[in-house]
């Protein structure tokens, strides 16, 4: 195509190189919150031309951080690498990442506690914390305050956080809340107690559960103590109730009741020492009173005693307990005093019989006497010379004057007794039955039977108390000299047996006395 007045052209090729233009690839700078994956990293192109756009790349670069989710907060360099094109040639630049600090929340347990306990320690909880991180982590902690103290009355207090520093975390506090409770106080009433018929005692109560200074004064109410007790009240329990007291801001107050216990008073019964005499019926058995209050008397029991004896009638003399027992009473108890009946020996009467007047010598009388004790009986003479006893017969032995008496000994149970009978004896013509005196003085030394001549022809026979014939004959003639075998008998009763002619057979004692 070229043309000249001088010169022809001749064409030869050449070769036109294009070269690839530079395109300056920089990262855009960014910024993600620790914890958190990279974010995309965007690349600003600078040098397109002929209209091209990151759309006519071949291959797009990336890029890229050394930054990770656990990287801690602060700036970190975004580089792109990678990617070709076959008209432009790159050139990276450089960008930042700036990891922020992870906002987290900070919450104080709610804690309880009771009015005049100590602070308790406050747990923190985090909400919010990522890598696995914990409490040990946080760089320092937040310190933790709160209105209330020790002794602060009950309701709700703010606890409040604040201080906490961490290279990786800022903090948004929530305020948490201490609960102070009422404290438990009881009050309690002492138990009392009295004997019926005393004062009523004056009623305590005792309050276990004060903190610090606390007492009484503290109660915005004071307490009541009552009891349903009276001066008049019968023996028994009753309750003491207390109520009243309060301090609602600091005390939950428990109340318990108590007792006052009225015992039984002590009524002494003491039953009377009492006597009589053995077979009769036992006498009242009186008994006193010791202890009785409010003057009272008998009337108000409600069991009177009933006093009692092993003895009976037919009990024999001795000592025998009278034991008081069985009285009942809500208000009184018992001790019994014990007392003796003395059962003493009683006196015998004797029924004596009486002896028939004028008995004649040589007779004898069957002697009858009776007592109530129905122990057996015993006679006695007082001149055995003129009358003798054998067993119950009285044998008459001359004319004279005796007394007999009738005796009981008496026993365990009995007296002794006697009764006597004054008796006149005269001669008799039957009278065989004499003392003898065989001494030698001439008086009564031999047997006489008087008015023998009328007696006819008389035999005569003498026994011993054994039954041995010490003297007999067949013509007896007032001539036994009480002789046997040579030698005088001894004194003592022996018995005759007189066969007569005109008298027929009489039986009797001779008696011989030295």
């Amino acid at each position: 195509g070229a043309s000249d007045n001088n010169y022809d052209f001749v064409y030869n090729e050449g070769i036109l190189t294009i070269n690839r233009k530079v395109l300056a690839i920089n990262p855009g700078n960014t910024e993600k919150i620790y914890g958190e994956e990279n974010p995309g990293f965007l690349l600003q192109f600078e040098g397109f031309v002929n209209g091209d756009g990151i759309e006519d790349i071949d291959t797009i670069p990336a890029g890229y951080s050394p930054a990770t989710p656990g990287s801690d907060a602060g700036l970190y360099a975004v580089y792109a690498s990678g990617g070709n094109d076959s008209n432009y040639v790159f050139s990276f630049g450089e960008g930042s990442l700036m990891v922020n600090k992870r906002n987290i929340t900070v919450t104080p347990a709610d804690q309880v506690k009771t009015y005049g306990d100590p602070i308790p320690d406050m747990a923190i909880n985090f909400s919010g914390m990522v890598n696995g991180d914990d409490n040990s982590d946080i760089d320092l902690l937040p310190a933790v305050s709160t209105t209330a103290d020790v002794y602060s009355p009950k309701g709700e207090y703010l606890v409040v956080l604040s201080g906490a520093e961490d290279n990786n975390y800022t903090f948004s506090y929530v305020n948490g809340t201490l609960t102070v409770n009422p404290r438990d106080l009881s009050v309690s009433a002492d138990n009392q107690s009295i004997v019926y018929g005393e004062a009523l005692p004056g009623l305590t109560w005792v309050t276990e559960g004060f903190v610090g200074d606390d007492d009484e004064d503290i109660f915005t109410s004071p307490v009541e103590i009552h009891t349903s007790a009276t001066e008049n009240s019968d023996a028994g329990n009753y309750a003491i109730s207390v109520s009243g007291a309060a301090a609602e801001d600091f005390y939950t107050i428990a109340f318990s009741s108590g007792s006052l216990e009225i015992s039984k008073a002590v009524l002494t019964i003491t039953a009377i020492d009492r006597e009589r005499s053995y077979g009769q019926e036992n006498p009242q058995l009186p008994y006193t009173y010791d202890g009785f209050v409010r003057n009272e008397n008998q009337d108000v029991l409600d069991v009177i005693p009933v006093l009692t004896t092993s003895a009976t009638v037919s009990s024999s003399t001795g000592s025998y307990d009278i034991i008081p027992d069985e009285a009942e009473d809500q208000n009184y108890s018992f001790v019994y005093q014990q007392a003796t009946l003395t059962i003493i020996k009683a006196d015998q009467q004797i029924e004596f019989e009486t002896i028939p007047a004028d008995l004649r010598a040589a007779t004898s009388h069957t002697l009858v006497a009776t007592t109530g004790s129905n122990l057996e009986m015993a006679f006695a003479t007082s001149d055995p010379l003129v009358a003798s006893i054998e067993s119950d017969q009285l044998v008459i032995n001359r004319e004279g004057r005796v007394t007999i008496t009738a005796i009981q000994a008496g026993d365990d149970n009995w007296n002794a007794a006697s009764s006597s009978q004054e008796v006149e004896t005269t001669p008799s013509f039957g009278n065989s039955d004499y003392l003898m005196t065989p001494n030698g003085d001439g008086i009564n030394d031999f047997w006489h039977i008087n008015y023998l001549e009328d007696y006819g022809k008389t035999s005569v026979l003498i026994y011993n108390r054994w039954g041995k014939k010490v003297f007999e004959s067949s013509s007896y003639g007032n001539d036994w000299d009480g002789i046997y075998s040579g030698s005088l008998l001894p004194s003592g009763s022996y018995y005759f047996i007189i066969d007569s002619e005109n008298e027929g057979i009489k039986k009797g004692v001779i008696n011989i006395v030295y």
